[in-house]
């Protein structure tokens, strides 16, 4: 019996490394026109990854790229989840964006396509 739940832990463990060596778990990306207002250098990290679905968390800092506010950033944080298959996934989420300029923020939903680039 113990080795059946042994063999059993092992294989799940070796699944999980398999999805998490194919979703990469952290990235770096470039946004426009994104709850940041224009534009935005974001990270994102999934926490829980599965091969056809994964949940995480990002946040970024953001410019409007007029003169008179280029100095006060937009902070957007969102959670995501995301549903698919191979590079295409359906994102979904919910999220802030905080605004320096005037000291208050804004909730934003995410709906959408994302493709992903897997690492081998």
């Amino acid at each position: 019996m113990k080795l059946k739940i042994v063999v059993c832990i092992v294989f799940t463990l070796v699944l999980t490394c398999k999805a998490f060596s194919q979703i990469p778990r952290n990235s770096v990306y470039f946004e426009l026109m994104g709850p940041a207002v224009t534009m935005s250098l974001n990270y994102e990290r999934y926490f829980i990854a599965g091969e056809k679905s994964h949940f995480g968390a990002n946040f970024g800092l953001g410019l409007i790229g007029e003169s008179n506010s280029a100095n006060r950033p937009f902070i957007p944080l969102t959670l995501t989840y995301n549903l698919g298959a191979n590079k295409s996934f359906f994102e979904s989420g919910i999220g802030y964006t905080y605004s320096t300029t005037q000291q208050v923020g804004a909730a934003h939903f995410v709906l959408g396509y994302k493709r992903m680039v897997k690492t081998d």
